[in-house]
């Protein structure tokens, strides 16, 4: 358990928000908004979690 106001964003390699995930059940199974797969390569993320931002990249490989 995470905490409250915990918050995923996931990013392309262009910028653009590609995924979130708000509240307490943090998951991102490599899927867009709108469910498609995204394709493999490497994705930013922004994670929020009382307070504090953590970032980093992170490699998608299917």
């Amino acid at each position: 358990f995470l905490g409250p106001c915990t918050d995923l964003f996931i990013y392309n390699r262009w910028g653009q928000k590609i995924f979130e995930s708000l509240g307490n059940n943090i998951t991102w199974d490599g899927t867009t908004f709108a469910g498609e797969p995204c394709v493999p390569g490497t994705y930013f993320y922004l994670f929020n979690v009382n307070g504090m931002t953590f970032e980093g990249s992170v490699l998608l490989n299917r």
